[in-house]
């Protein structure tokens, strides 16, 4: 019972933390795709974007650290390794994918190169910020 109370608020954790580090690239993301698009963009299909987004994100990051503690990724250059390459290139296409398939631009559907500026645009704040503090 121990077990499951603890996966349980571990995956209850996971979701408001999720939620809560959705906001940023919501917020970016919504205002380049107003701006690209030159449409309506609703800011609540954008954060629904960026809260799968941001889910999917958290377990490839889980993935990373799991493969980090077999002893394949150098602690001192993470971004050398091919693992976390390949991991922040499933990121920026899964972000992509969705925030095509879910932001929609006056009831029509939002071009594929917006999608990607918008996907692009939100993930290079946290691109620097990781850059910067892995130092």
């Amino acid at each position: 019972m121990h077990t499951w109370l603890t996966l349980g608020a571990s995956a209850v954790y996971f979701v408001l933390a999720a939620s809560v580090l959705a906001v940023l690239p919501a917020l970016i993301a919504w205002g380049v795709l107003r701006w690209a698009s030159g449409g309506q963009i609703l800011f609540n299909r954008a954060y629904y974007a960026a809260l799968l987004w941001t889910l999917g994100a958290g377990v490839l990051a889980l993935a990373a650290v799991i493969i980090a503690g077999k002893g394949q990724i150098d602690p001192h250059h993470p971004w050398a390794s091919p693992w976390v390459r390949g991991a922040l290139l499933a990121d920026l296409l899964l972000g992509a994918l969705l925030i095509w398939r879910l932001v929609p631009v006056s009831r029509h559907r939002l071009a594929l190169s917006h999608a990607c500026m918008g996907a692009a645009a939100a993930i290079v704040p946290l691109l620097l910020t990781l850059v910067l503090y892995s130092r």
